[in-house]
């Protein structure tokens, strides 16, 4: 499956399309198809992220998925930068980590 993340020229329709496509595909060949879709972009900005693991755990998703995700949203710490002085870093306790929602 092709997936676009911010690539130029491409939009949400674009992959909605080709997504249905495939769908498409895989059922008129009888083909089961599993689908998961991560979006940390906004959804996330202001759950702590403690609640987050917790109820995702709630839900039934556990293993190496919950551990992975566990994995991306902790342990992360942040400082501010201005003008060449830095703050103190400080933990990371919602939002989205930086530079996971756009091309670097």
């Amino acid at each position: 499956m092709t997936l676009f993340k911010f690539c130029k020229g491409y939009s949400c329709e674009s992959q909605l399309l080709i997504t249905v496509n495939d769908l498409l595909g895989l059922q008129n060949a009888n083909t089961q198809a599993d689908i998961g879709i991560l979006d940390f972009s906004k959804a996330f900005d202001t759950v702590p992220h403690q609640k987050l693991l917790q109820k995702l755990e709630n839900y039934g998703i556990r293993g190496s998925l919950h551990t992975w995700l566990c994995n991306f949203l902790t342990k992360r710490t942040m400082k501010e930068v201005l003008d060449g002085t830095s703050s103190d870093e400080c933990p990371v306790i919602s939002g989205v980590p930086q530079r996971t929602s756009s091309k670097e």
